[in-house]
């Protein structure tokens, strides 16, 4: 059976990059990329490295690819590459749900150059349609300031499902549940770091965000709000590996 367009079902597949075309004038054509799926415990499960951008998937129709998508990279090009340089930069509510669409759209077209594919289909399909990202998901920003070399390009992914307790924020409260199926994919390009969680439980992407709060980062999506960025910085690669391993931490939290 032929394959349809990921997003919208159509025929008509053209190939796309999974890592923006416009990069390439912004970084330079040969970039060093990472891409590595992270285990329960922390552990590298698969790791792909790269030069350049040639990361091309063909799940995409031609309509989507030159239409809504080529849209949502035009309107936030701009900022990115603000934020991919470094240079700090005051978020209206309006940029950062932008920014949460353009980090949604490519997390999928990451997912999609993967053999093993984590994002539901209906995902895609939901977001094609609403173009807001899914339900019960929630979206950071922070920055990276090198104190030594690193790569240019970086894409983590940790996925569920997660089996055990996590605490609410009243003390010593403890909810139960027997599976959380979830996702969480992080990207750094130059100076930009963006993280996005999806669960399928509302209860864990809130406590997600309220165990979030004191660590400092920008808060996209689900309430953006007026920020100055960078407001965090990582300075060296771990910590920022850190910040896309912290799926399974949640699970037990203190």
């Amino acid at each position: 059976m032929a394959r349809v367009c990921a997003f919208c079902g159509g025929r008509g597949l053209t190939k796309e990059h999974a890592w923006p075309k416009w990069l390439l004038e912004l970084l330079g054509p040969t970039p060093n990329v990472i891409h590595e799926l992270i285990g329960s415990d922390k552990t590298v499960v698969r790791l792909r490295e790269t030069s350049g951008l040639e990361v091309v998937v063909r799940r995409v129709c031609g309509s989507c690819n030159m239409g809504w998508m080529g849209n949502l990279e035009t309107s936030n090009q701009g900022v990115l590459t603000e934020l991919i340089q470094g240079q700090a930069t005051r978020l209206t509510p309006t940029s950062q749900a932008g920014l949460t669409r353009w980090l949604v759209k490519t997390g999928m077209m990451l997912n999609l150059s993967l053999h093993e594919q984590h994002i539901p289909s209906s995902h895609y399909h939901a977001f094609y349609a609403t173009k807001d990202p899914p339900d019960h998901m929630a979206a950071w920003l922070s920055s990276f300031e090198p104190s030594a070399p690193a790569p240019i390009l970086s894409y983590l992914t940790q996925v569920g499902p997660l089996f055990g307790d996590f605490r609410r924020a009243r003390p010593m409260q403890l909810v139960r549940m027997e599976q959380i199926d979830c996702y969480l994919q992080t990207v750094k390009i130059g100076r930009l770091v963006g993280q996005i969680l999806w669960s399928n439980s509302r209860e864990f992407v809130e406590y997600a965000i309220r165990d979030q709060g004191s660590d400092g980062h920008t808060s996209l999506w689900p309430d953006p709000n007026v920020a100055d960025w960078p407001a965090t910085k990582f300075e060296d690669f771990e910590s920022y590996r850190a910040f896309g391993n912290r799926l399974y931490g949640w699970r037990t939290k203190e």
